[in-house]
């Protein structure tokens, strides 16, 4: 295949955002493939004897089990076969948007509901007699403490945008405003849910969710002690 083609496949493709680190290409014979690393996403194009412009192509749908688009035996024959500058660019671009940019999609979103698993286990299970106290006025003060240093924390670790500052901003004032109405039990299990929605908010993976867990112990260490955790 000639250089000029598969340079402006690869033009296409940076022209429509997509990460390059995800691609590669193979080229055997008169075949050249580009393919989503470790994946079975790929789009395929069969040179047509005779002609440097013109290919057959095939490529991976985005349907369960990731068949192709045609039949083995029909891209063999170079059946059907499309020019270049035509239908491949057009066909090439669906590939992109319908394909190649949902499985980055889904690879990159974070579990959310695997982050509310485990944020949910550090809750425990049982309930005692100690948990359904409401806090003293020491706990309150220390808490309100706690929230502001996790504030903190997590706009330093994270760099969250303006309106994502606020968004956290306003859920651990609720959080801290809870001390009042809230027993120990029950203002732990809000605490977890903000936790996990601030998670969701800033858009964080599986690790970098117990990481942002890890900077609420460490700024409620004290305060986890008092309650019991």
């Amino acid at each position: 295949m000639l250089k000029e083609h598969k340079n402006r496949l690869l033009k296409l493709m940076q022209d429509a955002n997509v990460d390059l680190a995800y691609v590669e290409s193979l080229e055997k014979d008169d075949v050249f493939q580009i393919q989503m690393r470790n994946s079975r996403i790929v789009f395929m194009l069969k040179q047509v004897p005779g002609s440097f412009d013109e290919f057959a192509i095939n490529y991976t749908l985005y349907q369960p089990n990731f068949p192709l688009k045609i039949s083995s035996e029909d891209f063999e024959d170079c059946k059907p076969y499309y020019n270049i500058n035509g239908g491949i660019e057009n066909e090439y671009k669906y590939w992109i948007e319908a394909v190649v940019k949902r499985y980055i999609y889904e690879k990159e979103m974070p579990d959310f509901w695997s982050q509310t698993r485990f944020y949910s286990s550090l809750t425990g299970g049982s309930i005692s007699k100690d948990d359904l106290r409401q806090f003293s006025a020491e706990e309150k003060n220390q808490i309100q403490i706690a929230v502001k240093e996790f504030e903190r924390l997590v706009n330093n670790t994270y760099s969250p945008t303006q309106e994502q500052a606020d968004y956290i901003n306003e859920r651990l004032k609720y959080l801290a405003d809870a001390v009042d109405r809230l027993n120990r039990f029950d203002w732990k299990g809000l605490a977890i849910s903000i936790v996990t929605s601030i998670a969701i908010n800033l858009s964080v993976d599986t690790e970098g969710g117990k990481h942002l867990f890890r900077l609420f112990q460490q700024a409620f260490e004290i305060v986890m002690r008092l309650l019991g955790h």
